[in-house]
């Protein structure tokens, strides 16, 4: 065979073999962030303490605090995962390097830091920004969840 064929043949190789990978890759299904607002992991850790009752919808997650005010949760990214199967969020930071399940209704208490919600854009480096229908007053920044209740 001439060397012309032998390229074209191996170039056919490598189209066939790319086209394999991505239809393998496009039907692995990606892991879904549901409504989660995600960041990259800020540096530093904030201190800040907050607590109240998870309200979970199909577009975002708030926590209504107990003075009747909101701030939309966001997590950090490789924190927490999003189970659609039970609506639920399984959250690593946690006292003592375990985790916690947290679903709508929940009372906690989330340790972190926020701002209002005119400072949205200094949450950090989006990977999943939140939902415009989620509105707040303010947002938290969520590094461990401190409790199941507040207190």
């Amino acid at each position: 065979m001439k060397r012309g064929g032998l390229l074209l043949i191996g170039a056919a190789a490598v189209v066939i073999g790319a086209l394999g990978l991505a239809l393998i890759l496009s039907q692995t299904p990606m892991p879904s962030t549901g409504p989660l607002a995600l960041v990259e992991p800020p540096p530093g850790s904030p201190q800040s303490r907050t607590e109240g009752v998870l309200e979970i919808t199909d577009e975002c997650v708030r926590l209504i605090h107990p003075d009747g005010t909101s701030s939309l949760v966001i997590w950090i990214r490789g924190a927490v995962t999003w189970d659609a199967t039970d609506r639920s969020i399984a959250v690593v930071g946690t006292p003592g390097g375990g985790e916690r399940t947290v679903r709508n209704g929940d009372a906690v208490a989330l340790g972190g830091g926020g701002g209002p919600a005119a400072t949205l854009e200094s949450a950090g480096k989006w990977v999943s920004r939140p939902a415009e229908t989620c509105e707040a007053e303010k947002w938290f920044l969520t590094t461990e969840v401190l409790g199941p209740e507040p207190g």
